[in-house]
């Protein structure tokens, strides 16, 4: 991505964004960037969660942290169904997607079911999966521009700053998006978050 960005523009100034896992990317550009002197006028996570785990090199202790927090993320999960009627809903219909891939995915095969539900290669995920697992955030001397969803659909440490506090020594700057986490990009929310991040990029 690299390559690719300062073949187009060699001498920058550059502004970076990723959504969900992509936020992490950017921000190893970031890093690898700013370390090749280049100028980066915005870094930008949109609702990209920097989980507790990512503090750790792979280890017992990185295993550990996982653990406790898939715990708190379960006894939030379960206060927001007995506490929300919707939310009961959305999860009991996840399930039933859940049953129901199963079923497809042993009828297509894992791979092919894959490539139709999610448009991308099951090899593709597994690798992302993989990297989530094994890499370690270091702080770096930039500010971070978080695009946080106004309805958090899952279980955050830090749901203010969405855990970039330790990691940006310049600063973490909050900007709220409509929408949750699958549907930040959907109409009407793609036009307000796309305003919203216009703002940013112009008063960089």
């Amino acid at each position: 991505y690299i390559e690719a960005i300062t073949k187009a523009n060699p001498k920058g100034p550059y502004a970076l964004a990723g959504y969900s896992f992509g936020g992490i990317i950017a921000y190893e550009m970031a890093k690898q960037m700013l370390a090749q002197n280049k100028k980066i006028t915005m870094l930008g996570m949109l609702d990209t969660y920097a989980a507790p785990t990512f503090s750790y090199a792979p280890s017992l202790k990185r295993k550990l942290v996982a653990l406790q927090h898939r715990l708190k993320s379960d006894v939030y999960v379960t206060k927001c169904i007995l506490s929300d009627s919707e939310a009961f809903k959305t999860r009991l219909n996840a399930q039933k997607q859940k049953v129901s891939n199963l079923i497809l995915g042993l009828k297509n095969g894992k791979e092919k079911h894959h490539q139709l539900r999610y448009h991308q290669p099951y090899r593709l995920d597994k690798m992302n999966n993989l990297a989530i697992s094994r890499y370690k955030l270091t702080p770096i001397a930039i500010k971070i521009h978080v695009f946080r969803v106004e309805n958090p659909s899952y279980y955050m440490h830090d749901p203010k700053l969405l855990g970039w506090k330790n990691f940006a020594l310049k600063g973490v700057e909050v900007h709220q998006i409509p929408g949750d986490h699958n549907y930040l990009f959907s109409p009407p929310n793609d036009k307000i978050s796309a305003h919203i991040l216009q703002h940013v990029l112009d008063n960089r």
